[in-house]
């Protein structure tokens, strides 16, 4: 867009040049920012922004509320035995496993993203890790 009204003639935006010889033109980020631009008469002056679909996407997961998942075990309390099998798994809520979706807009492009648990890494303390394809099984 040109800058209604332009700033005055000598100001840094011109770049040494005239009104007869070019415009200055605002210019807007999606970050907020913006500036100004000088362009010659005869070329085109600044497009419109374009929007980064992975930006939207980005934001829209960031609006997600996604929350560790409650660990479970056999016994709510107590001592358990160093070397033995241990049963492990993790209880799923909506909020722990998903899915959960968000929608994110700007300039026209609006993303969806989806967030779901597919497995849990566990890992055991002494550098070794188990990996399940989902929350686990209960113990009963």
């Amino acid at each position: 867009m040109v800058d209604d009204p332009p700033p005055p003639v000598g100001h840094q935006a011109w770049k040494g040049h005239g009104p007869d010889e070019g415009a200055v033109y605002k210019v807007a980020c999606d970050s907020g920012r913006g500036g100004v631009v000088f362009v010659p008469t005869g070329e085109a002056g600044p497009g419109a922004p374009t929007i980064d679909p992975e930006t939207v996407a980005r934001k829209a997961a960031a609006s997600m509320r996604l929350d560790g998942p409650k660990v479970a075990g056999p016994r709510a309390a107590g001592t358990y035995v160093v070397g033995m099998p241990m049963w492990m798994w993790a209880e799923p809520s909506p909020s722990t496993f998903g899915p959960v979706s968000a929608s994110a807009s700007a300039g026209g492009v609006t993303v969806t993203a989806t967030a779901k648990v597919t497995t849990v890494r566990w890992a055991m303390g002494d550098g070794a890790t188990v990996t399940c394809h989902g929350p686990g099984t209960p113990y009963r």
